[in-house]
């Protein structure tokens, strides 16, 4: 079985054989280099691959005819036996799923087909890439990693996002790179804007990329999407993305899903998305405040009168009582101030004393969650109540 790639016209055999030609027309072209041909056909036969083209009635063989170059052996494809000017060298460090891309953009670029079966016979007035191997043909069954398939869940003026996690950016429906961080994103996102590539069709810069992407996902109107991507988790790209950018205009949908987050889930929300809010809204992002009774007043007071006992003298500090700040986060601190969720009211004031603590440790000392600083410091005090509680240092 072959994978045949097929459209409408006869190819020149000087574009098979000549680097810089390019003679596509239209702005939708993927490809503008005119090298990718010879790039495939290096990678199909160095891999072992059987290439033939049909243009028209004419049946052009592929092989490599070795040859010395001042005591250096090199591969040289020929065409119809006769080497042309590159070896199999060309694109040394690109993959077999390389040589598929560039096939396949070449017979989308001219409208055509790929389908895979028997080698046909060849017909006038059409041209055919025919590449025999098992290799490709597993490829060619792993299409939609290389391209997207299917319908957008959102389509933007400069971009489409899809369903679906991914590594990997793509531009016009084909994959050229991943983003800055190198960070798995929540979505599949297709670049529709221009882009420039590099010779391999790879995106040139990986800031313009962070940009694009940026852009779509503050652009975005689907209120789900921009909610997963300013709260998504450091792990994910959209969870660290940048996207306070010159010149990203935010949708009114990604300011207002973005202040309701400032209100309920202020820590879970990404901080650039925060700035971008507080720039277009021309307002000071805070979380939504609320007013303790006399009951949860006492829990306060005795929370922190017992901190100070021990050292943290918390009242240096603003505290701001807030109705939430995300799931699962009981405090948090910004700005000099300590702001604490209303949650800790309810689980106690061993918790709220504990959070107090915590954010106190933030602010006095500058150590983040998790951090080998402020485990070492916590530690520390540790040894030293343990020190007070016997009366003499160690």
């Amino acid at each position: 079985m072959a994978v045949i790639f097929e459209n409408e016209g006869e190819i020149d055999r000087r574009l098979i054989s000549t680097f810089g030609v390019n003679v596509k027309d239209g702005n939708d072209a993927i490809g503008f280099f005119g090298t990718g041909l010879k790039y495939a056909l290096a990678i199909l036969l160095r891999t072992g691959h059987k290439v033939t083209i049909q243009s028209g009635l004419e049946v052009h063989e592929f092989s490599l005819q070795p040859a010395v170059i001042r005591g250096k052996s090199f591969d040289f494809v020929a065409m119809d036996g006769q080497p042309m000017g590159f070896t199999a060298e060309v694109g040394k460090t690109w993959k077999l799923w390389m040589a598929y891309r560039e096939l396949f953009c070449n017979c989308q670029d001219e409208h055509g087909k790929v389908y895979e079966g028997e080698t046909p016979k060849p017909i006038a007035g059409l041209t055919r890439v025919i590449v025999e191997g098992d290799e490709f043909a597993i490829v060619r069954r792993e299409h939609h990693k290389y391209f997207l398939t299917g319908n957008p869940l959102y389509e933007g003026p400069t971009g489409d996002i899809h369903s679906g996690p991914s590594h990997g950016i793509y531009y016009r429906g084909v994959l050229v790179g991943c983003v800055g961080s190198g960070k798995p994103m929540l979505y599949s996102y297709n670049i529709t804007d221009s882009l420039e590539l590099t010779e391999d069709r790879t995106a040139k810069n990986s800031y313009m990329v962070d940009y694009m992407i940026a852009r779509i996902i503050t652009g975005c109107d689907d209120a789900e999407i921009v909610r997963a991507a300013v709260t998504a988790p450091d792990a994910a790209h959209e969870g660290c993305a940048d996207y306070d950018w010159s010149g990203v205009k935010p949708s009114p949908v990604f300011l207002s899903v973005v202040g309701e987050l400032i209100r309920k889930n202020f820590a879970l929300l990404n901080t650039s998305a925060r700035k971008v809010w507080e720039k277009h809204s021309k307002s000071r992002a805070e979380p939504e405040p609320f007013d303790l009774d006399a009951f949860e007043q006492i829990m306060l007071d005795r929370a922190m009168a017992f901190c100070a006992q021990f050292g943290f003298s918390i009242a240096d500090y603003p505290v701001v009582t807030v109705d939430g700040l995300g799931a699962g986060v009981l405090g948090m601190a910004r700005t000099g101030k300590i702001y604490i969720a209303r949650q800790n009211f309810i689980l106690g004031t061993k918790q709220l004393a504990a959070t107090l603590i915590e954010e106190y440790i933030h602010l006095r000392h500058n150590l983040d969650d998790c951090s080998r600083g402020m485990q070492e410091h916590l530690l520390n005090q540790l040894v030293t109540f343990g020190e007070r509680i016997t009366g003499r240092p160690l």
